[in-house]
């Protein structure tokens, strides 16, 4: 090997020694964000919608459409959004490339037992779980979906999803994020009530539906409706799935009614607005595994590439 042979398998190694530090300080700096929306969800009190005083507070309930939308699974949803990726390489490397992103923009309701408030998503920070789905694993009717949807998007699924798809069609991918209507929903942000807007537009049979709260919140209910596996535990999956299956029965009724709302939560610059899938204690766990998962394990690729880093020099 002469030398400008060493000098270039040097100069590969040290790219391997930086690459594992660099992903290892971005994994550790995601963990820490995670750890900090787990202190913020922890120390903020709950307050009932009705009794939710000025100013932040954090609620839980139900969340429930303004406006009639559907996700690819076609299932109502409140809040929506995609991104849309191809995978591209550029010499040696090769990675994903977001080339279309959408996201709905519609309030969203969120009703408890005690009443309702209106959501504004915007400006929020989603801890909502994503789904990834390459293109040659979404059928035709989901493709049909796109297309109504968000025709910008359905351009990079021109491949189609016959035989050869299943082979092409790997290098395009959707990752999709949703809020089922119906399903749980948590809010941590500013809540200010309004004179100019005490009641909005809710899609469906919402009367109705409140009404059944009490009885879909009750432990009973929930063993026999939403434990599906009868482990006598609630997974995240099942209350979803659950509450949302719930509700179709009243989404389906069609038309809209109003509904009296207590006020509005909404961003503000101090204290953010964190938009979640899920109740508090299940949101709690999620962020500590994934806090976790994401500093020791960007510890862990530090110091790998440190290991490599000192080790080619000789140290």
């Amino acid at each position: 090997m002469n030398f400008v042979e060493a000098a270039r398998d040097q100069q590969e190694v040290f790219k391997v020694a930086l690459t594992l530090m660099l992903f290892g300080g971005m994994s550790v700096a995601f963990g820490l964000k995670k750890f900090l929306t787990k202190r913020k969800v922890e120390d903020t009190a709950r307050s009932k919608i009705s009794s939710a005083p000025q100013g932040l507070v954090e609620v839980e309930g139900q969340a429930w459409p303004t406006i009639a939308r559907k996700c690819l699974d076609g299932r109502p949803v409140c809040f929506w959004s995609i991104r849309v990726q191809e995978y591209r390489r550029s010499g040696k490397s090769s990675s994903w490339h977001t080339v279309y992103s959408y996201a709905t923009s519609d309030e969203v309701l969120v009703l408890d037992e005690s009443g309702a408030c209106l959501v504004h998503p915007e400006n929020a920070q989603l801890e909502i779980t994503e789904r990834t789905i390459p293109r040659n694993k979404m059928s035709s009717v989901q493709m049909e979906f796109l297309a109504a949807a968000a025709p910008m998007a359905a351009r990079y699924f021109n491949g189609g999803t016959g035989f050869w798809n299943s082979f092409t069609g790997g290098n395009v991918r959707v990752i999709e994020a949703k809020l089922l209507a119906g399903g749980p929903v948590y809010v941590r942000g500013e809540f200010r009530t309004s004179a100019d807007q005490t009641h909005a537009v809710a899609v469906g049979d919402i009367a109705s539906y409140s009404g059944q709260l009490k009885k879909m919140n009750s432990q009973a209910y929930q063993r026999v409706m939403f434990d599906t596996n009868r482990d006598g535990k609630l997974s995240e999956d099942e209350l979803i799935n659950g509450y949302s299956a719930a509700a179709n029965a009243f989404l389906r009724i069609g038309g809209v009614q109003s509904v009296k709302v207590s006020g509005k939560i909404t961003a503000e610059s101090e204290h953010g607005l964190i938009l979640a899938d899920i109740y508090q204690g299940y949101l709690v766990k999620r962020a500590a595994f994934i806090s976790m998962a994401g500093i020791w394990g960007g510890l862990a690729l530090v110091g790998a590439g440190l290991f490599i880093f000192f080790k080619q020099i000789g140290l």
